[in-house]
């Protein structure tokens, strides 16, 4: 008989204990507030045993159970509350202050929504290599249509580097879009690596990115330096994109399938300055003039996958197109015939006061094997091809000139521990065909093994090394040995990295 009437009661209780629960978070948040609860309904005495514990237990053992009141107020603590109004009322925090405390972006002026997050990563080497500094630089990577700058690369000279520091910011800028910035700055330069917005809640999985950022062709040119497995970027990579990557002004449209595995397309809309493939400057040779193209002169469209193969072997795969106008010109005037580089004795093709237009496809795969919570073997290998066809312009006129070139890389990584990994890198150049030019290079490779040491998310250490096989200097090709160890350092809150 009594069940229903001290169930009832219990329940009460709990209700107005959860409240009194809310209240005391808020107020440890700093918030000040005076919560009303909603009118309760008083238990009759008759329907309560009276060996039943009281509603409001007094400090008189023998003093009869009082009913619960018809309102309760639970007060916070006086230094809490705000300050009374003139009358001497105690203050009290209005119901949309209040409602707009539990949903910051309700008030999206607030001090703690300015705030992003913020990171600074610095990347310093010490090391050498089998050629002198001033050597190095003249170096020719030959699947480069203009040659390689050597001198502003990571670990570009023997001794100390200070190879870069990237500050980076990141925030939601409110429930329609995130924004995101890193600036990258060096002894030579600081630029603004990347600087765009992410929509937020498009319908159709859609999202549209915007701004300057690295073109998400392939599964290295996204990443950032500090991401890469190696110190260096695949041959292939710095060849067609030079040594900051395909990074563009532009926007891109993605859209995620709605299939139980991952699958995203996007397109990309880009200006097409990359001086290594493609480009967008005007020149004048002879009597001819070619204006800039000020128009988006690239497009790309990639398509990315992954799904598991075996409970805990995940594949990744990607397939990339690029398609854009190249302009490439001259840093002397033409004089009749191809722009030659005196380096020593020989004399080095560069491709000068040229427009046409240049194909890039790539391939990746990626396989990642966990073997337990710390240990992880992984393999990811990428193939790019290119074909550049257009017209060199010189005083006499026009010629016809062609390029078909592909090269690849192949790497193997294995975490042995937690805190430890090592691994191994082929790249090999395999086709490099030019104008009238005989293949040059094509069989080459470059070898790479590394041994590396994580004791936090924060900091790394890395020991590398390289035997490069595909390099020439005065017309003769030779073996470059480069040994480093590399230390990289982060501070500050930045996101996880790609899978």
């Amino acid at each position: 008989m009594l069940a229903e009437p001290v169930l009832a009661h219990t329940g009460k209780q709990l209700r107005k204990g959860l409240l009194v629960g809310l209240v005391g978070l808020v107020g440890g948040l700093g918030v000040p507030t005076q919560i009303a609860l909603a009118q309760t309904e008083s238990i009759p005495p008759s329907d309560v045993s009276s060996d039943m514990p009281s509603a409001a237990p007094s400090s008189t053992p023998s003093e009869p159970a009082a009913d619960l009141p018809d309102e309760d107020v639970i007060e916070m603590p006086e230094e809490a509350l705000p300050a009374g109004n003139s009358d001497g009322e105690s203050g009290t925090l209005p119901e949309a202050d209040f409602a707009e405390t539990l949903n910051p972006m309700s008030a999206p002026f607030g001090q703690q929504n300015f705030v992003p997050d913020i990171a600074l990563i610095l990347d310093t080497s010490l090391g050498g290599r089998s050629l002198e500094n001033a050597d190095f630089g003249r170096l020719r990577q030959p699947l480069s249509l203009r040659g390689t700058d050597l001198h502003h690369v990571i670990n570009a000279a023997n001794g100390f580097n200070l190879n870069y520091a990237e500050l980076t910011m990141a925030a939601a800028v409110d429930p329609y879009f995130d924004l995101f910035s890193a600036f990258h700055l060096t002894s030579f330069e600081f630029e603004i690596e990347e600087a765009y917005f992410n929509t937020r809640g498009l319908p159709f999985n859609l999202q549209v990115k915007a701004g300057k950022f690295l073109s998400h062709f392939g599964r290295i040119n996204p990443q950032h330096a500090h991401i890469w497995s190696f110190s260096d970027q695949p041959l292939v990579h710095s060849a067609f994109f030079g040594n900051h990557g395909l990074n563009e002004l532009g926007a891109r449209l993605s859209w995620l399938a709605p299939t139980d595995f991952y699958l995203d397309l996007g397109l990309e809309l880009l200006q097409g300055v990359n001086g290594s493939s493609f480009g967008t400057a005007g020149f004048s040779a002879g009597t001819q003039r070619l204006p800039e193209v000020n128009l988006p002169n690239l497009w790309v469209a990639t398509a990315k996958t992954s799904f598991d193969l075996l409970d805990q072997l995940v594949l990744l795969a990607g397939l990339s197109y690029a398609q854009g106008g190249t302009r490439l010109a001259g840093s002397t005037a033409a004089t009749g015939d191809l722009h030659l580089h005196q380096l020593g004795a020989s004399e080095v093709l560069d491709l000068e006061n040229f427009a046409g237009g240049t194909q890039v496809a790539g391939l990746d795969l990626s396989l990642r094997w966990f073997l337990d919570s710390y240990r992880e073997l992984s393999w990811q290998s990428e193939f790019l091809w290119r074909h550049v066809g257009g017209s060199q312009y010189t005083e006499a006129g026009r010629t016809a000139w062609d390029a078909w070139q592909s090269g690849f890389y192949s790497q193997l990584l294995w975490r042995f521990a937690q805190q430890w990994r090592s691994g191994v890198r082929l790249d090999l150049i395999t086709q490099n065909r030019r104008g009238d030019l005989t293949e040059t290079a094509v069989g080459q490779p470059r070898y790479s093994a590394l041994l590396e040491y994580t004791p936090s998310e924060f900091s790394r250490f890395r020991l590398q090394y390289n035997l490069d096989q595909t390099r020439a200097l005065d017309g003769k090709q030779i073996a470059l040995h480069e040994v480093f160890f590399q230390i990289n350092l982060a501070m500050g809150a930045h996101g996880a990295h790609v899978f």
